[in-house]
């Protein structure tokens, strides 16, 4: 699967790879994932990568920090109905760029090499147990990726007993292709709006759920599905579907401002 087309991706790859000594970086949870870790009385750790270049499958969502003139300035594709959030940070914060950059970028260095990429995860993987929430920005760029984190959730079933890795995909083809059921410790939630959603009903079929995202509380309510409620236990959880209100600054260019 190629990476998204709309980007100037020419752009991305000249981009300077600051501090490549430094490695893959799991970052500290945000307030959401410290609401989830109070909850779980566990420790909680993200892995992001940057958005829009690592989501071959996206579409509702579907922007990218694009570097322009030494800054950043955001892209949303046409067909966007809303605003990538992770997106936004990585224009206004530098610091978040570079580091999912980094991440990406040294992750692409692999050329697509399963055991490389697994090494180099687990190379940078926090010592102990604890919840990862994966790719608060991102998803599963590749097979191969997709794969690699398949054999780092086995490896932390065998040696680290009790650590969890959960998040939201829209790679559906990925989860239909893997012919064995994820590990118990490797939980993901269907994430509606991108190129695969005729594929969700077959997913569904294989036990996973989904995620939903609307525009108020009216809307899940009419839809049926309970509001994720802010510390995105239900994710973690991933046994029922449900919804997630959209948030984050949303451009009045959208299909969705439209009201198309």
């Amino acid at each position: 699967m190629s990476l998204p087309s709309f980007t100037e991706l020419g752009v991305l790859r000249k981009w300077k790879m600051k501090h490549p000594e430094k490695g893959l970086t799991f970052s500290r949870p945000n307030i959401k994932l410290k609401k989830l870790a109070k909850v779980l009385k566990r420790k909680v750790r993200s892995f992001d990568l940057l958005s829009g270049y690592s989501c071959p499958f996206a579409l509702d969502c579907r922007a990218c920090a694009v570097p322009k003139n030494g800054t950043r300035t955001i892209m949303d594709h046409p067909d966007a109905k809303f605003r990538c959030y992770s997106a936004t940070q990585e224009v206004m914060f530098p610091e978040t760029f570079e580091m999912r950059y980094r991440n990406l970028k040294l992750l692409w260095n692999c050329y697509m090499d399963r055991g490389k990429m697994r090494d180099l995860i687990l190379e940078s993987m926090p010592l102990g147990d604890f919840v990862l929430r994966l790719h608060v920005a991102g998803d599963f760029f590749s097979h191969t990726y997709f794969k690699a984190w398949l054999d780092i959730a086995r490896w932390m079933e065998w040696n680290r007993e009790g650590s969890t890795i959960y998040g939201y995909t829209k790679a559906l083809p990925y989860l239909l292709l893997n012919d064995s059921k994820l590990p118990e410790n490797f939980r993901l939630i269907l994430s509606r709006g991108g190129t695969s959603d005729t594929m969700i009903k077959r997913c569904k079929e294989r036990g996973f759920h989904e995620c939903v995202v609307v525009r108020s509380e009216e809307e899940a309510a009419e839809r049926g599905l309970p509001l994720e409620s802010g510390d995105d236990i239900m994710a973690y959880n991933a046994d029922r579907d449900f919804a997630i209100v959209v948030h984050g600054t949303q451009p009045a260019k959208t299909k969705a401002a439209r009201g198309k």
